[in-house]
């Protein structure tokens, strides 16, 4: 058994957009992430995709989901799954960062993000905020929401 992290980054201007129901039991899938609580939900609903996994076939086709438009990933939401060490094991947005550690990575403000991401995941899940500029854009678009939890894999 592994201990990873899932994460879901999001713009946060994306994750702010509207509210979703507290009391809507349904599965949250990337389409309807529209402010923080329905982010949450989706990452929970990822994990308990990931632990319901028991074959490398099921794996491999959940890593294809993760990098399709579609239930898991949506336009700037996407999803990332990293090793303790820091070790991107499934980047949705980015498949090249797959098998390099990002644990020194700094956000444009000189935050630490992958360790606070991490530290977030072992502390029980978490949101963490940072800013990632965005030379195509003149206004604050860098500002990036996430959230992040742990979870066990055989």
């Amino acid at each position: 058994m592994r201990t990873r992290a899932l994460v879901a980054i999001a713009l946060l201007a994306a994750a702010a957009a509207g509210t979703v129901d507290a009391e809507d039991d349904r599965q949250i899938y990337a389409g309807d992430v529209v402010d923080l609580e329905s982010l949450k939900a989706f990452v929970e609903n990822a994990r308990a995709h990931l632990a319901s996994i028991t074959t490398g076939t099921e794996f491999a086709n959940m890593r294809d989901a993760f990098r399709t438009e579609g239930e898991w990933k949506s336009g700037s939401l996407f999803l990332m799954v990293l090793a303790q060490d820091g070790t991107v094991l499934l980047h949705g947005e980015d498949p090249t960062a797959e098998g390099k550690n990002l644990i020194a990575i700094e956000d444009d403000r000189g935050k630490r993000v992958v360790q606070e991401l991490l530290a977030a995941a072992e502390r029980g899940g978490n949101f963490v905020d940072y800013h990632w500029d965005d030379p195509l854009s003149s206004d604050d678009a860098g500002a990036r929401a996430s959230y992040t939890v742990g979870y066990t894999s055989g």
